[in-house]
């Protein structure tokens, strides 16, 4: 009770109240800054996650040879941008901090484990791929052309024509 009362006579002070009222407007000045950002971030995955999901699985680049850095191997790798990581993970914080999530995003979190598995496999023939033109020799490469080319033939569905919304 004596607690109490003092919390009650503290209060009352002048000092208390000014500190009171620059909590309160700071609260709210954080309320609305948190808004802004919410919806800026809103604004700005609204415009380009659904791009970044019409991308193809996988892309080529050239890499230099281990061995013969003057050839160029035409080395491929997982397409899936960074943005979507970030994506996935803001979207997770999001929702722990009970802030309200745009209904897209929600949905491409809702793929997010798909997603992990996809592009888990995808690296794994990546890697694969890459390292077998890495590691073939010269006089190898005549022996396995047919394979090669039938490998490539299987890739150029995830170069050119499958993206991630592919299989929604």
């Amino acid at each position: 009770a004596r607690m109490q009362t003092l919390s009650n006579l503290i209060m009352e002070t002048e000092e208390a109240k000014e500190i009171f009222k620059l909590y309160t407007q700071l609260s709210e000045e954080m309320a609305e800054h948190e808004t802004t950002v919410v919806n800026l971030w809103t604004t700005e995955i609204e415009a380009t996650s659904e791009e970044k999901l019409k991308q193809s699985l996988i892309v080529r680049y050239d890499n230099p040879h281990p061995k013969h850095p003057a050839t160029l191997l035409p080395y491929i790798r997982v397409n899936f941008d960074p943005m979507l990581l970030c994506l996935l993970r803001e979207v997770k914080y999001f929702l722990q901090l009970e802030i309200q999530v745009p209904e897209n995003a929600l949905q491409v979190y809702s793929r997010g484990e798909a997603f992990r598995l996809q592009t888990g496999n995808l690296q794994l023939i990546c890697y694969l791929y890459n390292d077998i033109l890495a590691t073939l020799l010269d006089v190898e490469r005549p022996l396995v052309s047919n394979k090669l080319n039938t490998i490539d033939a299987a890739l150029a569905k995830g170069l050119h024509s499958l993206n991630w919304n592919s299989h929604k």
